[in-house]
């Protein structure tokens, strides 16, 4: 447990990125990947991070369940299991 704690403060600042809880942290190239990694979408988000908008592959929802955040990969669209939670990629999404 306290190598791990200590693990970020061990690394090149350049590979660390702090997620909302200051607590947390992941790889920096993980920011903006698409997916949820903080836990609470900070690390897809703005104030801590600002990524650009939804990729040609993916389609944009006002929010999501489960692993993603803004975005969802469009392979996911009307795959008939609820990804945004507005249900627009079941019922708005074009598809992959």
């Amino acid at each position: 447990e306290t190598m791990c704690r200590d693990m970020p403060q061990s690394l090149p600042s350049f590979l660390v990125a702090r997620c909302g809880d200051p607590s947390f942290w992941i790889y920096s190239d993980q920011k903006c990947d698409g997916t949820n990694n903080c836990g609470d979408c900070s690390d897809e988000l703005s104030p801590v991070t600002t990524c650009p908008p939804c990729g040609p592959g993916w389609w944009r929802c006002p929010s999501t369940v489960f692993g993603y955040c803004g975005c969802i990969p469009r392979s996911l669209c009307r795959d008939h299991t609820q990804h945004c939670s507005d249900w627009s990629d079941e019922y708005s999404c074009p598809g992959p």
